[in-house]
């Protein structure tokens, strides 16, 4: 699915350049695969895929970091506490 140039009618592309980035950043098989086929591929079929390369700094590793980065995102949140009683509505 990653073969293909845009504009050759002889070799067009097989999937749209968006779902290849979207499946990249999603899947952990797909990370991999890309990272195995993409060698064997022509010039114009790499030079096709190059954003997918640059969007790489952005892929998530693993589900488990995916999770780590949202609890941490949760967990640094400020909470927000009004009055004496720590916002409890109690005087």
């Amino acid at each position: 699915m990653l073969k293909g140039v845009e504009g050759d009618v002889d070799n067009p592309p097989r999937m749209s350049l968006d779902y290849i980035i979207s499946f990249l950043k999603t899947i952990p098989a797909a990370r991999r695969d890309f990272e195995i086929l993409y060698p064997g591929l022509e010039d114009e079929e790499k030079e096709r895929l190059a954003p997918a390369i640059t969007s790489a700094y952005y892929f998530a590793r693993s589900n488990q970091e995916v999770e780590d980065n949202f609890q941490r995102n949760q967990n640094t949140v400020g909470i927000h506490t009004v009055g004496p009683m720590g916002g409890t509505g109690r005087r």
